[in-house]
């Protein structure tokens, strides 16, 4: 288990940063926090593609009532997502950029 309190000499619990070449040190939430980022960025693609395609069987749908409803419920729900990613990201970077400055 990774913990962020000091051991007991006084220094900081550091990782090798697996994203580095020269594998500098990188404190463990630090880690953590580009981890989430690049899944709430890859999420956040898988979205657009969903809302691209949803826009698309909308397109198709030649008014069949039935695509209609079903691609509206799509785009909908797409946006609902998106919106939620996007939130979610912006609250993540600020909780992130406020813990890595310094007071």
């Amino acid at each position: 288990m990774i913990t962020l309190l000091p051991l007991q000499s006084g220094r900081a619990v550091l990782l090798c940063n697996p994203l580095s070449p020269d594998c500098g040190e990188i404190l463990p939430f630090e880690l953590m926090a580009r981890i989430v980022k690049a899944l709430l960025g890859f999420v956040g693609i898988l979205s657009l593609v969903n809302f691209v395609i949803a826009g698309m069987t909308f397109i198709w749908s030649r008014g069949s009532e039935k695509q209609v409803s079903q691609a509206r419920d799509n785009l909908i729900w797409t946006t609902i997502g998106i919106v939620t990613i996007f939130s979610s990201y912006a609250v993540l970077s600020f909780i992130i950029e406020t813990l890595i400055t310094p007071a």
